[in-house]
């Protein structure tokens, strides 16, 4: 069906975009974005997306009006979306040099992804923990998260 190959080219270009956030590519990352807001798939991670496009150009406020906003419209219910936002806006905060708000979020999002036995999920934010801990000279709580992520 047409719908059905309309998600498998968002699910691709989700992949192509978070390959461009991974590599720093912000002018890719956008155009990605704006295919993923064209093609009507999946608000919540194209917002997530975009607002890590705008961190990565140093619009650090409107990154996290964005990620604020996506989170509360988000179901309470629907953990692995607001594991994946809570992270993001860390991610944001952390950037924003706001690391107890964003240790806050991170653990929130932790939280979540082990409600839903998300693995990955959970690795993510052990290791984004761990990098907060360090920045904030908590050096051995950071390093018993690296251990537990191994």
């Amino acid at each position: 069906s047409s719908q059905s190959s309309g998600s498998q080219v968002a699910a691709r270009i989700g992949e192509l975009a978070k390959e461009a956030l991974l590599a720093d590519d912000l002018a890719s990352l956008e155009r990605w974005v704006d295919g993923l807001r064209a093609s009507g798939e999946t608000p919540a991670f194209t917002e997530r997306l975009g607002a890590m496009a705008r961190l990565g150009r140093g619009d650090i406020g409107d990154a996290l009006r964005v990620l604020r906003r996506t989170r509360q419209e988000l179901d309470p219910q629907d953990h692995r979306r607001r594991c994946q936002t809570s992270l993001a806006l860390g991610v944001a905060l952390s950037v924003a040099g706001r690391p107890d708000e964003a240790l806050l979020e991170s653990l929130d999002a932790l939280a979540r992804a082990r409600q839903i036995k998300d693995d990955r999920g959970a690795r993510a934010c052990m290791t984004f923990l761990a990098k907060l801990y360090t920045m904030t000279g908590r050096d051995d709580e950071a390093a018993r998260l690296r251990q537990a992520t191994l």
